[in-house]
């Protein structure tokens, strides 16, 4: 396991305390084991005991009723080191056990207040995990679903981004086995309507259930995505307010151009090939991206988060990047230029088609820049590779090691002051200068020219609403699951 890799021991351990949780059943047990007061650290929660059993032993028995991508000992060397990991782990199994088995709306999950396991806790198996994938896989897929012109998924998590399931062993031995059964015998004709009145089914059985997580070291909230239509529209289109006429405004309004930062764009430096090298400098400087302002408000007086569209210069990808405060949604990004383009001309054929054949044009002029002036390789990886160490060739001469190669920047980049690797900056201003300098002013264009605010929904609200659904999993096409946070 990486060192750097949090997410899967993270996850994996929050699948090992829901099933301990399952296994306490009922609350006054399980107040008195998932105590982080009395347990503020996984070390101290592995040496207690309650109710004549150790906590060790209720660790190992807990872990035959997972099946995680981390082992049972490396899920307890993580929580050992990431203390605010085991605290959410904790937090989160309570808070679920508790909804679960109190919410009317969840009756068929009220059994989970036996002692006693009854369902299993998957993070990426390679049976209920990987059986859903595969029917995901199969409706995005199929005929049927490309006829009807929905917008595709890049992948599985914008249809449902659940991150460990619960579920009896009933479901991943008959369900799940007859569900992939048929969908194999008709994969031209199977599609997400299929797929989601399948995972609806369950969910309302009490036999799977989709948990999205976000570490939470403090309070959850548990939040039901996808389940009441009605509440999802609300989300998406909003409710007028304060006396309006019509209910145009919209859960996500763009402000109107006058509160929108013009595009500025990008000069090469002469002085240094890179971006500023001391503070006063960085934030007087010309941006490398477009931002667009959200508003949850019939007056567009707040701005609740924005969506930010920008060219990464790590990857060469161009990704818009969604950002909400409010509580109702969480953020998400569309990293793959091709699904952009697609919900770009969704709403708008012509911008679709200015921004594909620009950033295509840009991207392609920036690869070519990083390999013949930074890189002098032909390699498909050669952004990749420029991310971990310096360029060789950036000076005359070949150094032989990194730390040569550090040393020779430092001598070009004499900066006492200077905040990031000066390769870091002289890439970024090559993906403004050559990237966000062509596509910038046209995405402005669009901003001002489309986002007028009119007594009908204008085009810059449906591109922002069709973002937000996207990167929220809130598609027509989406599949029901639950937030923990």
């Amino acid at each position: 396991m990486a060192s750097k890799d949090k997410t899967g021991p993270g996850e994996s351990a929050q699948a090992l305390f829901s099933a301990i949780a399952d296994d306490l059943g009922d609350a006054a047990s399980i107040f008195m084991v998932l105590n982080l007061r009395k347990y503020p650290t996984f070390e101290r929660f592995e040496a207690g005991a309650f109710g004549g059993k150790s906590n060790r032993q209720r660790l190992d028995d807990s872990a035959k009723w997972i099946d995680t991508t981390s082992s049972l000992t490396q899920i307890e060397e993580f929580l050992k080191k990431e203390t605010g990991w085991y605290k959410s782990a904790v937090l989160i199994a309570v808070k679920m056990m508790d909804y679960l088995t109190t919410e009317t709306s969840f009756s068929s999950w009220s059994d989970m207040d036996n002692i006693g396991h009854d369902r299993y806790y998957i993070r990426g198996d390679k049976i209920i995990s990987d059986g859903i994938s595969t029917l995901f896989k199969t409706a995005n897929t199929s005929k049927a679903t490309a006829l009807t012109g929905s917008v595709k998924f890049a992948d599985i998590n914008k249809w449902s981004p659940a991150d460990i399931y619960y579920a009896q062993k009933s479901f991943n031995m008959i369900a799940l086995e007859g569900e992939l059964k048929t969908a194999n015998k008709n994969a031209n004709s199977y599609t997400f309507g299929d797929l989601n009145r399948f995972i609806s089914r369950h969910i309302n059985e009490g036999t799977l259930l989709p948990l999205s997580l976000k570490k939470q070291t403090k309070s959850v909230k548990v939040q039901l995505v996808n389940f009441v239509p009605s509440v999802e529209q609300k989300l998406i289109d909003g409710v007028p307010t304060k006396g309006a006429s019509k209910s145009v405004t919209g859960g996500l309004w763009y402000h109107s151009h006058t509160t929108l930062t013009q595009y500025k764009p990008l000069k090469r430096q002469i002085t240094a090939p890179f971006e500023p090298i001391n503070l006063t400098e960085k934030k007087s400087a010309a941006t490398r991206d477009v931002q667009i302002n959200i508003s949850s408000s019939q007056s567009r007086g707040s701005i609740d988060g924005l969506i930010k569209l920008r060219h990464d210069a790590s990857t060469n990808a161009f990704k818009a990047e969604f950002i909400y405060t409010k509580a109702e949604a969480r953020g998400g990004s569309v990293g793959s230029h091709p699904k952009l383009v697609e919900l770009m001309g969704s709403v708008n054929k012509n911008l679709s088609e200015q921004f594909d054949s620009k950033i295509s044009a840009g991207r392609k002029k920036f690869l070519n820049k990083m390999k013949t002036k930074y890189v002098g390789s032909s390699s498909k990886d050669a952004i990749r590779k420029l991310s971990k160490s310096p360029p060789r060739n950036i000076d005359k001469g070949t150094y032989t090691s990194s730390a040569k190669r550090i040393a020779a920047l430092k001598i070009m980049f004499p900066s006492t002051n200077r905040l990031d690797d000066p390769f870091i900056n002289l890439r970024g201003e090559e993906s403004g200068i050559l990237v966000m300098n062509e596509i910038g002013p046209t995405l402005e264009t669009f901003l001002k020219t489309h986002g007028t605010r009119t007594t009908d929904i204008n085009e810059v609200d449906r591109l922002i609403r069709v973002i937000f659904m996207y990167v929220t999993s809130r598609m027509p096409n989406s599949g029901k699951f639950v937030i923990a946070k």
